[in-house]
């Protein structure tokens, strides 16, 4: 019920079906692939955010790709250099004060995909920590051991709530990656690891 939030969320959304339909015309210009209307129908009344991999089930379907990564590197990455998009995503400065202020826990998720040394990975939550940034995920299907170790002991360095997930999309999207249990069983969770577990459940 939080206005700002509610706002902020159908803008990203506005613009995502405006990224998507850039694709779905220039698939039509640059491969000759045409997007049935019922299928964008489809695309386009879908809830949340809507993306290339949702694109992707729609190339598959229609029998132009074999899997998601096929209709990736076939299709959507070139196409993706062509677009101008815009902007749906939310900064730092943005999205953490707008999750804090809705009463919400932010956490950063996948934080190796920043590509930091420890040093600056520090250095940037910190920085997310004086925005009000309360959480880090340690638990991730892409993690390695280090890695989460890593993690782990900057949380209780700088005081942050732990969290972890396998990162499930749904097998069409990562077929290899199996609700709770990862990657080849990579992720074990147990609530009582997850301080961010702990955290919410006192609240109720």
């Amino acid at each position: 019920e939080q206005e700002e939030l509610n706002k902020r969320l159908k803008e990203m959304h506005e613009a995502s079906i405006y990224n998507i339909l850039l694709y779905v015309e220039l698939l039509k210009k640059d491969y000759g692939i045409t997007i049935p209307q019922k299928k964008l129908d489809w695309l386009l009344n879908l809830k949340g955010n809507v993306g290339r991999p949702q694109l992707a089930l729609i190339l598959i379907e229609l029998g132009y790709a074999k899997n998601v990564q096929d209709a990736f590197d076939k299709y959507l990455i070139a196409v993706y250099d062509k677009v101008r998009h815009i902007k749906k995503g939310l900064t730092k400065e943005e999205a953490i004060p707008l999750i804090v202020n809705a009463g919400g826990v932010a956490s950063l998720a996948h934080p190796s995909t920043l590509k930091l040394s420890r040093d600056e990975l520090k250095k940037e939550l910190l920085i997310m920590k004086s925005l009000g940034l309360q959480c880090i995920e340690i638990i991730h299907s892409n993690e390695t051991p280090e890695t989460r170790r890593l993690h782990l002991e900057l949380a209780k360095e700088l005081g942050l709530m732990i969290s972890g997930g396998t990162d499930f999309h749904g097998h069409e999207i990562k077929p290899d990656i199996d609700l709770g249990y990862g990657r080849n069983e990579n992720v074990t969770i147990y609530e009582k690891d997850l301080s961010l577990v702990k955290n919410i459940k006192s609240r109720y």
